[in-house]
Parts: structure tokens; C-alpha cells; sequence
């Protein structure tokens, strides 16, 4: 679904590595323009659409785009399905996209790998959610706290990272992999200041990765030495990333080849193409920096805050779908003529040279 943001430095981690480029592999075949989920699995690179397409799995060939295979899920609809993973014996598609807030009928399909390799036309078993914490499903863009479009299978159960348009941060819920109605209780949450929008692990370190985005381009949020599912707790890691000129940079999907290597998916938005990226990932490249600490108050806030700086800065305010709008040429910013809600601030140098990227809630 449409919705991109900037890459900025996220002063909420001390670690970060600076632009690194998406090597572009090919662009997709218009079969797959919304691709949503990506997985490696036994040498096949697979992908599906997102809400409303079909329900179907696709394999692609890296270096064409082009759709080798795919296979339909007989007993399976695509509401809006954002995110695939596996284990040892299944394949697990979350259904569970809901940008509104106001779904009653979340789901993962989980199907055979044996019956996906063997076969084009499989069936699926579900496993059904809800929250435990939702109580409210009126529409609630774009502000909804329970949108979700990345997954993991992880241990003996399955992890959903979702995608907070309140908070910008992610929360994460485990579920058991065995079909059945279950309600989710949160166990663990990260603010990574934007939206999750897929995940992979790492089977040779158990490194996870999340995609993510805010403001105009995507990043990815490294988690490694975890225990258990105390995944907070663990190093969290930003790595901003840049696109190609001329395609997404909407990244949807995020799969480990190994653990050096990945590969994302992005679908086709206004301003570029669908496309299959690459990036050679080394943990050794991440490198602390020091910068000034620049806090913006009071955070909630009802009416104004204030940014604790020596700098004469400019702040740019963005809304939850990425619009502009406010721009201030002070260190207090007046907020009182806009809506109840989350929002980014970006904190500039006169120059324009971007000092710090961070989240304000307003609230009333």
C-alpha cells in the first residue's frame, strides 16, 4: 500500500550507517507490481501481492523480473496479504494488513512446503487473531495502531511486527504456529520512529531485519543478541538505504540469502517502477557517531513544543501519511491548529542540512 517517508539519521539509536545503495537486480514484471512479501526458500525467490490481488504465490527469475511459476491458494483470499515466511515444514502467508484499524477477520494461511513444492494449486490451513489490546474498531486512519505487514517464524512460534501509524514505532505479538482462533498479547515493542513494512531472519546468526520507512525513503532496523523474544533488548541498528533513480523506493519485502546478502522487493508507486533489489549486508560497517542531542518539549504536547538547541534550525512538520504540514523558522513551534495525532519532525540547519528526525504526538 502507498505510503513512503524519509530516511533519516533516528537519533532514538546510536547506531546507523549513512546511505548505503540498493543494487538494483531487475525491474518486476507488471504480474507482480504490488509485491508485499519475499522469502528464499530451497534456491526459489517468492513473492505475492498485496491487498486484492490474487491469491497466489509467485517465483521469480532474479534477473529478468519475470514470473517462472506460481501457485494459488485454493482456499485463501487476499484481503491484504503482507508478509510471507517459513520454517522446516510450512509456509505462512499474514493477512493481516489494516491500514484502518476496523479488521475483525485477521489471519495467517499456513501451507505444506511439501504441497507448495510438489504442486500448483494448494490448500491452506488458518490460524485467526485478534488483539488483545484493541477494543476500538472504528476507522481510525491515519492514525491506526494495528496494522501489521511483517512476520517471521522464529522457535516455536510465529512473531508479527506491526506497522504503528500512532506511534511510530513497531509492536511485536507472538502466535502459535498450530491453526486455531487466538488473541494476541504484546510482548515486546521497538520505536524505531517509522512503519515496519516486512521481515526476514537470518538461519545461520538469527539475526532479524525488519524494512521500514519514514518520510521519503526506506531503512532497515538490524536486531541481533537477543534473548529469547526480548528483542529490545538485543542491538537494534539502523542502516539507511538509497534506490535507483526511476524505482521504488516503497520496500515492501525483505528476505536473507545469507548472511551477508539480501534481497527486497519494492512495489510501484508514483515515482518509480516495481523493482528487486539487492544489498551486501556487513554488520562490521556499522560505526558509532556522536552528535548533539536535540530534544524536542513537551512530548505529548497540546499546543506548542519547544526544540532545545543552540542552532537556529527550521522544523518541518509531516503528518502520519507523509504530508507536509508546517514549516517554522523557530525553536518554538506552535501546534495548536493541528489535528489530534502522530507526526514527524524533521529539525534542520538553515542550510537545509538535516540535524534530527523525531516523532511528536499530539494530544487533547
Amino acid at each position: 500500500m502507498l505510503k513512503s517517508f524519509t530516511a533519516f539519521l533516528l537519533i532514538s539509536f546510536p547506531l546507523w550507517v549513512m546511505g548505503q545503495n540498493l543494487e538494483l537486480l531487475t525491474k518486476l514484471n507488471s504480474q507482480i507490481n504490488e509485491s508485499s512479501g519475499l522469502i528464499y526458500l530451497d534456491g526459489r525467490l517468492i513473492t505475492h501481492n498485496d491487498s486484492q490481488g490474487e491469491a497466489m504465490l509467485y517465483e521469480l527469475d532474479s534477473l529478468t523480473g519475470n514470473v517462472v511459476r506460481q501457485v494459488e491458494i485454493l482456499n485463501a483470499v487476499n484481503t491484504d496479504w503482507e508478509d510471507i515466511c517459513y520454517d522446516e515444514q510450512y509456509i505462512y502467508i499474514g493477512d493481516f494488513g489494516n491500514n484502518n484499524g476496523n479488521r475483525t477477520d485477521l489471519k495467517i494461511y499456513r501451507v505444506s512446503r511439501q504441497a507448495y513444492l510438489e504442486n500448483d494449486a494448494v490448500t491452506a490451513e488458518v490460524i485467526s487473531f485478534n488483539y488483545s489490546d484493541q477494543t476500538d474498531f472504528s476507522n481510525a486512519s491515519p492514525n491506526a495502531e494495528f496494522d501489521a505487514e511483517a512476520l517471521i517464524a522464529l522457535g516455536d512460534s510465529l512473531y508479527i511486527f506491526t506497522k504503528d501509524w500512532a506511534n511510530l514505532r513497531t509492536v511485536v505479538y507472538p502466535i502459535p504456529k498450530v491453526p486455531g482462533e487466538y488473541q494476541l498479547i504484546k510482548t515486546d515493542s521497538l520505536d524505531i520512529d517509522g512503519l515496519a513494512t516486512g521481515a526476514t531472519v537470518c538461519s545461520e546468526t538469527g539475526r532479524i531485519l525488519l524494512s521500514a520507512y519514514t518520510i521519503l525513503q526506506p531503512f532497515i532496523v538490524s536486531i541481533s543478541e537477543y534473548e529469547g523474544n526480548a528483542f529490545s533488548q538485543g542491538s537494534v541498528q539502523i542502516i539507511n538505504v538509497q534506490t535507483p533513480t526511476g524505482y521504488s523506493y516503497q520496500i515492501e519485502g525483505i528476505a536473507a540469502i545469507s548472511h551477508q546478502l539480501v534481497y527486497l522487493t519494492a512495489e510501484e508507486n508514483i515515482l518509480g517502477d516495481a523493482a528487486l533489489y539487492k544489498l551486501g549486508f556487513n554488520p562490521t560497517s556499522i560505526r558509532e557517531i556522536e552528535h548533539e542531542l536535540i530534544v524536542i518539549h513537551p512530548n505529548p504536547t497540546s499546543d506548542y513544543f519547544q526544540i532545545s538547541t543552540d542552532q537556529s534550525v527550521i522544523a518541518h512538520i509531516y503528518n502520519a501519511v507523509g504530508q507536509k504540514v508546517k514549516t517554522i523558522h523557530s525553536k518554538q513551534v506552535d501546534v495548536s491548529d493541528l489535528p489530534v495525532g502522530s507526526y514527524i519532525i524533521e529539525i534542520c540547519e538553515s542550510s537545509g542540512q538535516i540535524l534530527s528526525t523525531q516523532k511528536l504526538m499530539i494530544r487533547r
